[in-house]
């Protein structure tokens, strides 16, 4: 088999510039071939860049192309520099499309664009390290208020009149209250005097002795760009932070602060450039922070009164230590 090129930059070649959006930038270069193959074989030549139909270039560099196995589909993959427009270094090749037109004679196409994602880390087309939002969550809470413009009364004084549980139920109380009431009625420390008729009974409506309250919340995207899926166990969403982390070089977390809420991906059909980042899966990783390190205040009657539960929104299995144990890396 031989394959040699016989015609540069045929008729029906072109270049686009978009002069206030350099995403709409563009070429078309039409090319003939001397080759004895099928168009496989000739589609590989051209991607190898064995016929120089575009400069090698990598990290601004010129490196050669190699020809590195075959993907799951059977289609060849190449390492190394990528193929580049010869007048404008910045626009990849995307698609090629060979037509035979005669005898042991054929025509390529090359189209050349830019596919504008959210890739993690940086490229010739700058793209999104980190995505962030902030902004308010309604919940309804049972307290007297928040102390001193903190969130530390957030678990504090439970309406009505009754207290705060972190877990469990309390016991039945004594028939009228009587000495160490406290330790059943929980109020404080103030005498273990009994509760009020109306948090004793199941008629009372809790929700009439609450209210609700904006807490401020941060959303976080960081966005990535893999050769193989990175997200391969899901028993880490909804699992807090085991230890502090870091977004980029100006965002530092404690531990039990950060929520992972999971992965937004799409898995393109071949591997694809994009960016400057060569991959096949794009997508972002989710998380939230929480003043409240994601507590709720949920009424539950037990032990004879009306008390307030503290339940956690989180998967307390999925607790991960860093962002290599979720595959962002």
């Amino acid at each position: 088999m031989t394959t040699r090129k016989i015609g540069n930059d045929l008729p029906g070649s072109s270049f686009t510039r978009g002069h206030n959006d350099f995403r709409k930038d563009k070429a078309v270069r039409r090319l003939m071939y001397h080759h004895t193959g099928d168009k496989a074989a000739l589609l590989s030549f051209i991607e190898l860049g064995a016929g120089s139909e575009a400069f090698r270039e990598s990290d601004g560099t010129f490196v050669a192309r190699v020809e590195n196995g075959f993907d799951t589909a059977g289609n060849p993959i190449f390492t190394g520099g990528e193929l580049v427009h010869p007048e404008d270094t910045t626009l990849r090749l995307q698609t090629t499309k060979v037509t035979k037109v005669g005898r042991d004679r054929w025509t390529a196409t090359l189209s050349y664009f830019r596919i504008i994602t959210d890739p993690y880390g940086p490229g010739p087309t700058v793209g999104s390290v980190l995505k962030l939002r902030c902004d308010f969550e309604a919940h309804r809470v049972y307290t007297d208020g928040l102390e001193g413009g903190t969130y530390d009364g957030f678990n504090d004084f439970a309406l009505p009149g009754g207290n705060i549980i972190s877990e469990g139920c309390l016991p039945e109380p004594p028939a009228g209250g009587g000495e160490g009431g406290g330790a059943f009625y929980g109020d404080d420390g103030d005498g273990g005097d009994p509760p009020e008729e109306e948090q004793t009974t199941k008629k009372t409506n809790p929700n009439s002795f609450s209210r609700t309250i904006l807490l401020p919340v941060v959303r976080i995207q960081v966005p990535f760009a893999y050769y193989n899926n990175p997200f391969t166990y899901a028993g880490n969403v909804g699992g807090l932070n085991k230890n502090a982390v870091d977004f980029g070089d100006n965002l530092s977390v404690a531990a039990g602060m950060c929520r992972f809420d999971g992965v937004q991906m799409d898995e393109m059909g071949s591997y694809t450039t994009s960016n400057g980042q060569y991959g096949r899966f794009f997508g972002v990783y989710q998380f939230t922070l929480s003043p409240t390190q994601f507590y709720e205040q949920v009424p539950v009657y037990c032990g004879g009164k009306w008390t307030i539960q503290l339940t956690q929104d989180i998967n307390p299995n999925g607790t991960w230590i860093n962002f290599e144990a979720l595959g962002l890396t």
